[in-house]
């Protein structure tokens, strides 16, 4: 999740969307005036070595803790955050001034429900030996694996400005950069994270059985209805 002022955007991150890679590709337009949320360990290094902004302005400041807040600091013994990676647009809204969330330019990403609940079960399944089958894992996996609507909507409505769609991506990130006046490609790592973690990389319509297509259809009917209507089967 980042909050840029000089370029004045919010990028709301959502799963298996390539989120990773594209806060990883907008870090080069961040300053220290920003809100830069933490990666995962190993995407903070990469970041390291290309010389990309660390994560910064995402803790919640000394003075707004209150007596909770301190005990959890205690226990857990780090610092509150107010921002992070996957923050939804509900949460974000209610954290930032008004003026800024209605003048942001607010942007997210989405994907064809069915290969993104293929990507999700790789990685939730990443480190199981003996994982459930695709199918068994679609039945009773929670919608929230396999479902970014919750992400970019407040009240079933969604609120941000543009939802760049992930099939699409370079064109997206060509079309952000000229409407941000960046001045340059928004350029994706050559390296992606987490791109070695699907084994099979065959269509989704050649891996799904019909159940796991009906379950896709049921939790995520509302994005394939604003965002793919030609690929619900």
């Amino acid at each position: 999740m980042l909050i840029s002022h000089k370029h004045q955007f919010i990028f709301i991150k959502t799963q298996k969307t390539a989120g990773t890679a594209i806060e990883m590709a907008l870090r080069k337009f961040m300053s220290t005036d920003d809100i830069v949320t933490p990666l995962h360990r190993k995407d903070e290094i990469r970041c390291g070595q290309l010389k990309l902004i660390s994560p910064i302005n995402y803790r919640l400041s000394f003075g707004d803790y209150g007596p909770s807040d301190l005990i959890d600091v205690i226990k857990k013994r780090r610092l509150k955050r107010r921002f992070y990676g996957l923050m939804p647009a509900y949460e974000i809204k209610s954290e930032v001034p008004q003026e800024i969330w209605d003048q942001y330019l607010k942007v997210s990403v989405e994907r064809n429900p069915y290969d993104k609940a293929i990507s999700s079960y790789y990685w939730h399944n990443r480190r199981q030996h003996n994982p459930l089958s695709l199918s068994d894992w679609l039945r009773t996996c929670p919608a929230g694996q396999i479902s970014n609507w919750n992400s970019y909507t407040i009240d079933e409505r969604i609120v941000v400005d543009l939802v760049m769609m992930y099939e699409d991506l370079p064109n997206e990130l060509i079309h952000l950069s000229e409407r941000l006046k960046l001045g340059s490609s928004i350029e994706l790592p050559t390296e992606r994270p987490k791109g070695n973690v699907r084994k099979d990389r065959r269509p989704w319509h050649e891996v799904m059985d019909t159940s796991s297509m009906e379950r896709i259809r049921q939790v995520c009917a509302k994005e394939l209805e604003a965002f793919y209507t030609q690929t619900n089967p």
